[in-house]
């Protein structure tokens, strides 16, 4: 699921594109999605089931790899499965300390020897993300655009028809080459700044 639709990128843009989805458009918001998460380091949409193994080496806390966690299904020490607010407890940003709610205690030596199920993501994207994943979207559409007027061989555009709507047609062979630089701006790294994670200390 793309962090932003294709209506979004009309409105943004102020054009209709003919094909609903357009194949085109899919794949810039696919690239937008990716470049999101490649900054953030972890997706954001909601997934459920997520399985990961941890080698805590006897510190107090695990941090998991995607936030916000809505769920923990279960938490596995050594082959045991621990009680919630017993053995363990859990924070929507990911940190699960060992112990219960009015004492600490220490994970595992064990290499591998936490095990976690839980899920976790936005079931709705936060707005200023669909903002960026627009706008990246945006970006990539008109500079295509922009130079196919120039030289339509640079980026292997085989058309293009934006009297009044749409279209950018890319050449198959060189969508990646499209897609491969995606800069970040100032403040769309700001706003993705939001979502990231400091390493837990």
């Amino acid at each position: 699921m793309a962090y932003s639709t294709q209506t979004d990128l009309e409105r943004y843009l102020q054009i209709d594109f003919t094909a609903d989805p357009d194949p085109t458009v899919t794949r810039l918001l696919t690239w937008a999605q990716a470049a999101i998460d490649n900054y953030i380091g972890y997706p954001l949409a909601a997934a459920t089931g997520i399985v990961e193994t941890h080698s805590p080496d006897g510190a107090e806390s695990v941090m998991l790899k995607r936030a916000p966690v809505t769920a923990i299904t279960s938490v596995v020490e050594d082959g045991q499965t621990l009680t919630v607010d017993v053995d363990y407890v859990w924070f929507a940003n990911g940190i699960l300390m060992r112990g219960s709610k009015t004492g600490a205690s220490r994970w595992t030596h064990s290499r591998n020897g936490v095990v976690v199920t839980y899920d976790a993501g936005y079931a709705t994207i936060p707005e200023d993300v669909v903002l960026v994943s627009t706008e990246i979207a945006a970006r990539m559409f008109t500079a295509a655009a922009a130079r196919a007027n120039v030289d339509p061989t640079m980026i292997g555009v085989q058309s293009i028809s934006l009297a009044g709507s749409d279209s950018v047609k890319f050449a198959e062979a060189v969508n990646d080459v499209v897609g491969a630089a995606v800069p970040l701006s100032d403040r769309q790294r700001a706003v993705l700044d939001r979502y990231r994670r400091e390493p837990w200390l």
